[in-house]
C-alpha cells in the first residue's frame, strides 16, 4: 500500500482546518499605504502620517486623529487636517498668508 504525500493533509498537521474560518480569504486585506505628511510652524516641525482609503484622508499624530473626504489633492488635504489636528491641541498655529494662484505677477 502506497504512503500518502505529507503534503496532502498540512492543514490537519498544522490544525489550519480547526482554528480558521473556511469563508475567510486565504490572504489578509492589503492595508492602506502610508504617507508622512509635515509642517513647519515658527521654524519647529510638526509631523503625523496620512493614508487614502476609498477617498477619504485619515491623518495621524501625537496629537490626535482626523479624517474627511478628499478630492485630487491628498496631500493638501492632509496638511489641512494636521494643522486642524494641531489647532484643536492647543498648539500655536499661524498660517503663512495664502497665495493668489490667479495673480498675473510671479512672486
Amino acid at each position: 500500500m502506497k504512503r500518502s504525500s505529507r503534503f496532502l493533509n498540512w492543514r490537519d498537521r498544522f490544525g489550519g482546518s480547526t482554528t480558521e474560518d473556511p469563508r475567510l480569504p486565504a490572504t489578509p486585506k492589503k492595508q492602506p499605504q502610508e504617507y508622512p505628511v509635515t509642517v513647519e510652524i515658527k521654524g519647529k516641525r510638526y509631523t503625523g502620517f496620512y493614508t487614502v482609503s476609498s477617498g477619504v484622508v485619515t491623518v495621524e499624530s501625537d496629537w490626535g486623529e482626523r479624517s474627511i473626504q478628499t478630492g485630487p489633492r491628498a496631500e493638501q488635504t492632509a496638511r489641512s487636517l494636521l494643522l486642524d489636528i494641531l489647532r484643536r491641541a492647543k498648539v500655536p498655529v499661524t498660517l503663512p498668508p495664502p497665495r493668489n494662484v490667479f495673480s498675473n505677477k510671479k512672486t
